[in-house]
């Protein structure tokens, strides 16, 4: 587990660790002792270039036979389950060949110098018998919490058996990045494997770019590779989080600043409205569309129709510089033919406004309402803070951190 969100669970999981055939280790750890509190935020302060660097994959593997890996994380609103925010996501569930490598990057995980014990950093609490029976009664009594389905249920599911005879055979490559950047790399322009993977894959592009990113900047050198790509001919598309969607202010304020250059060079951006009708198309949970804010976490792209990638790899520096991330890059007309008719849902003007620009250059946001066109002229639904704040922090240049 990466350690920048595990704080308020340490306990939980020093619990789990504490089973004997369970054992947890976390990656890049905060400091024994400087891990709660004011003493965290002087040890992040302190050790910023250590601790700025995050592992960012998310894979699942079971048996060396089944992965799962896109860009889930582990958590209700990842699952359709949480009472005041959910995720639209996605994730590629495999067989076959890239499974061993996919096991094999965990194993370069769990074996690196980053890895430390959670043993090590926190002690186990002394009634551990008392809270291991507690979580199994949170367990066993599941159902009753509204999941569908008992946790450890082990018959058969129908979904499960639909998926595994209904999978799609297709030629693909899994890429991820290497155990821990060294942060001095960020002068040298030195990015991740995923990152030139992806590149490659953008420039190989004959006619058509479709790209979901939940949180999505194009700095400066990166902008002349958008421009290449349209030059010769490529229509791109992108779509990302509104600034009311978007559960992470200071990336939108990052992406705010580039959106007019990216429209000048004939991008189209589309950002997910919070009303979005492919909320019931994507979120299982149906009446959660209504009574929770949905937002955008799925990191894709299709390329041609031809070629797709899946991963946890964000369209931004944070994820090209600082974090370790994944991808599976996939040659399948049907799986690319399958995820652009998903991204183009969401892209649909029921779901999504489309940014341009009007007649004075300045940014404008389409939508329609009941069959009818409405254009705003500044970030839509957003309260008068939000957009104060979007504007104060779009001027400042830390996109790398984002």
């Amino acid at each position: 587990l990466d350690d920048i969100g595990s704080g308020g669970s340490e306990k939980m999981l020093a619990v789990m660790d504490a089973h004997p055939n369970i054992e947890i280790r976390i990656y890049n750890p905060f400091r024994s002792g400087m891990r709660f509190g004011l003493r965290k935020l002087t040890s992040f302060i302190i050790e910023f270039s250590r601790l700025n660097l995050r592992m960012h994959n998310k894979t699942f593997t079971v048996d060396g036979s089944v992965t799962i890996a896109g860009g889930r994380n582990i958590g209700d609103e990842y699952f359709d389950h949480h009472s005041k925010e959910n995720f639209i996501d996605l994730d590629l569930l495999v067989i076959g060949e890239n499974v061993p490598d996919v096991a094999n990057s965990f194993d370069l995980y769990w074996n690196s110098e980053a890895a430390v014990p959670l043993s090590v950093l926190t002690r186990t609490p002394t009634n551990v018998v008392e809270k291991q029976a507690e979580l199994r009664d949170l367990l066993n009594s599941s159902t009753e919490k509204g999941y569908p389905w008992s946790i450890g249920q082990d018959q058969e599911l129908p979904i499960v058996t639909d998926t595994f005879t209904n999978l799609t055979w297709a030629e693909s490559d899994f890429v991820y990045d290497q155990p821990l950047h060294d942060e001095s790399q960020i002068t040298a322009d030195v990015k991740g494997a995923v990152w030139q993977r992806l590149n490659e894959e953008f420039f190989k592009a004959k006619e058509e770019v479709l790209i979901a990113s939940a949180y999505f900047i194009v700095l400066d050198k990166s902008m002349a590779g958008v421009k290449r790509v349209r030059d010769e001919g490529v229509d791109v598309s992108v779509l990302t989080n509104s600034l009311v969607t978007n559960d992470l202010w200071l990336v939108h304020a990052g992406y705010s600043s580039t959106r007019q250059a990216l429209l000048q060079n004939g991008v189209k951006l589309y950002e997910l409205r919070p009303d979005a009708e492919s909320c019931e198309v994507f979120i299982a949970e149906k009446d959660l569309c209504d009574q929770t804010n949905i937002s955008l976490h799925s990191k894709s792209g299709v390329i041609d129709r031809e070629r797709l990638y899946v991963g946890s790899f964000n369209l931004n520096p944070r994820s090209a510089y600082l974090n370790t991330e994944m991808a599976f890059v996939i040659q399948s007309e049907v799986l690319a033919k399958k995820l652009a008719r998903d991204i183009q849902k969401n892209m649909h003007s029921d779901s999504s406004w489309q940014v341009s620009l009007d007649e004075q250059q300045k940014l404008q946001w389409i939508t329609q309402d009941n069959g009818r066109e409405v254009i705003y002229d500044e970030e839509p639904e957003a309260s008068i803070w939000q957009r104060a704040r979007n504007v104060v922090f779009s001027i400042f240049p830390f996109d790398k951190y984002y």
